[in-house]
């Protein structure tokens, strides 16, 4: 930004960075870097500052909740090439009143018809260990802190009924 157009605008951004945080200041660290007489390595820089803070943002807009905002960054962070982001849960797992998947909701389901996790295991033809995590993730989806609790919080959210 030089010139009478940037005059000024530099040090707002450079303030800003300083006081938005690290992911900012990765940021203005990148856009900095282009002032440089390097000619590759800067945009290259740039692309992965840029990564780095959309990533952060994806984890902060998912724990908020904003869907539409957080595939959004999804979708330009696979534009830039970036591996490994995650697809977001399926529609079933969003219209779940606890946000248990469908197998998470076969466990709870086999859970409340009294079944131990060998049972489980041997039912659904998975280790012991794997209903370990199944049934964590449901106890922690859940909020609560036992098998016994976990039935109850199932009738109550109407993911199982008296059928069941």
């Amino acid at each position: 930004m030089s010139g009478e157009a940037g005059a000024g605008k530099s040090s707002l951004v450079e303030q800003f960075a300083q006081q938005a945080g690290r992911a900012a200041r990765v940021l203005w660290g990148h856009c900095d870097a282009l002032q440089t007489s390097r000619v590759l390595g800067p945009v290259n820089e740039v692309v992965a500052g840029l990564a780095l803070v959309q990533r952060e943002s994806l984890e902060i807009l998912e724990h908020l909740g904003a869907g539409p905002l957080a595939a959004i960054v999804r979708q330009r962070l696979r534009g830039v090439g970036a591996r490994g982001i995650p697809r977001g849960p399926r529609a079933s797992t969003r219209d779940n009143p606890a946000g248990l998947t469908a197998r998470e909701v076969q466990v709870l389901t086999l859970l409340v018809r009294g079944h131990t996790n060998n049972e489980l295991a041997q039912r659904l033809h998975v280790s012991a260990k794997t209903i370990d995590h199944h049934v964590s993730s449901i106890l922690e989806k859940l909020a609560v802190r036992s098998r016994t609790e976990a039935v109850t919080a199932a009738f109550e959210l109407g993911i199982a009924t008296a059928a069941d």
